[in-house]
């Protein structure tokens, strides 16, 4: 009896030894994660006494805060105390936890720039596993946002996109999120030239506005031909008309009922007799 209760107890723990290596092989570890936007960033927090003494006084608690923020799915909040803390003290760490508040906020265009930077930065740079989690996230981003190459006759000319004047690299083009957008160019002498773009994310788009010479001031109306003249026309044919009528009318009219007035006295001298005199 004895000897069966052992080998139970010893069949039961095999079975939990199994059944719990067998669930931790199925747990994802904390760096399997990967760039899951629904997981928090790593903290920002200072993690070291070297880190300690070398960053500013303010840092550590605005980063922290920033952290504790994030984790609430407070990310406008989270941003505002990243952004202090970016401020004492940029660095490749707190760039990181900026692209991932603006993710969360669908900001792709200032989640890209600042995952780029974060890439980019040399001070406290990331690991190898942030750096990996890192370029998936920008990949998501950049998947939402676009290069768009506006092209301006003349060159110089100003671009305003949505109403606000836009910063265009060396090419001249400039990040946009996905979506319409209102593009305008200006320059002095010129006409305002617009045109209206839809974006799709990953699809660059390059967009010409050639712009028009405003007209020269003071110059002299361009003639109009005689042909297009038609008040001109109308005029005439009203004369034309009202000379026809009265000649006709003269025309007609008996000889010896025509009147003449003449002399001082402006006597009434009647046509139809001869010599001019009356009855």
């Amino acid at each position: 009896m004895h000897g069966v209760r052992a080998w139970v107890l010893a069949v039961g723990l095999l079975c939990c030894v199994f059944w719990a290596a067998r669930v931790r092989a199925l747990s994802p570890e904390p760096s399997d994660l990967g760039s899951r936007a629904e997981q928090p960033p790593p903290s920002t927090s200072l993690d070291s006494a070297a880190t300690r003494e070398t960053a500013p006084p303010g840092y550590q608690q605005a980063a922290e805060l920033g952290f504790q923020e994030y984790e609430r799915g407070n990310y406008e909040e989270a941003r505002a105390r990243f952004l202090q803390a970016h401020r004492l003290w940029p660095n490749a760490r707190v760039l990181r936890a900026l692209g991932h508040c603006e993710f969360e906020l669908e900001h792709y265009v200032a989640a890209v720039e600042f995952l780029q930077q974060t890439l980019s930065s040399s001070v406290r740079p990331l690991n190898d596993t942030q750096r990996r989690e890192t370029e998936q996230l920008l990949l998501r981003a950049q998947s939402h946002v676009a290069r768009c190459t506006v092209l301006t006759v003349p060159r110089e000319a100003t671009v305003l996109i949505d109403g606000v004047e836009a910063t265009r690299d060396v090419a001249g083009a400039v990040l946009l999120a996905a979506g319409p957008h209102a593009v305008e160019a200006h320059a002095p002498g010129y006409l305002l030239g617009q045109r209206e773009v839809t974006i799709e994310g990953g699809v660059d788009r390059v967009v010409q506005i050639a712009l028009e010479p405003e007209p020269e001031r003071g110059a002299a109306a361009a003639p109009v031909p005689l042909r297009k003249k038609w008040w001109l026309w109308t005029s005439v044919a009203v004369v034309g008309a009202a000379g026809l009528a009265t000649g006709l009318a003269l025309g007609l009219r008996d000889p010896g009922e025509a009147e003449v007035y003449g002399g001082s006295t402006n006597m009434v001298i009647p046509v139809g007799y001869p010599d001019g005199v009356g009855p």
